[in-house]
């Protein structure tokens, strides 16, 4: 404040007050205004990709359970297959059996 001629006085501007009550007013906007933490964004974020992920983890496990029941099936035929070889074995050593005893048979019945 200046002391002008004439003693007269000359007020400081007001619309510095103004202005400052405005700047206030957009601080307490600014305060009201929520902000989303990073990891909620990341999780927002990373959801889509992590559903899709256990679809295919689903998708892969139901193949797998599928092939371990194919396995077991051919496993089971396996062991059955062999059952099978035994006694296809040992119907052969039986007819090789009597097929010698035929033949001996046949050369005493001839040499009689």
């Amino acid at each position: 404040m200046k002391d002008l001629p004439n003693n007269k006085l000359i007020l400081p501007d007001l619309e510095v007050l103004n202005n400052a009550k405005t700047f206030q007013g957009i601080l307490d906007d600014i305060a009201n205004v929520e902000i989303t933490p990073v990891s909620e964004i990341i999780t927002e974020q990373l959801k889509p990709i992590i559903d899709k992920e256990e679809k295919v983890i689903e998708v892969l496990t139901d193949k797998y359970n599928k092939l371990n029941e194919l396995y077991k099936i051919k496993e089971k035929e396996l062991e059955d297959t062999k059952k099978d070889n035994k006694i296809m074995k040992c119907v052969s050593v039986i007819s090789a059996v009597i097929a010698f005893l035929s033949l001996i048979a046949t050369i005493l019945v001839s040499a009689l």
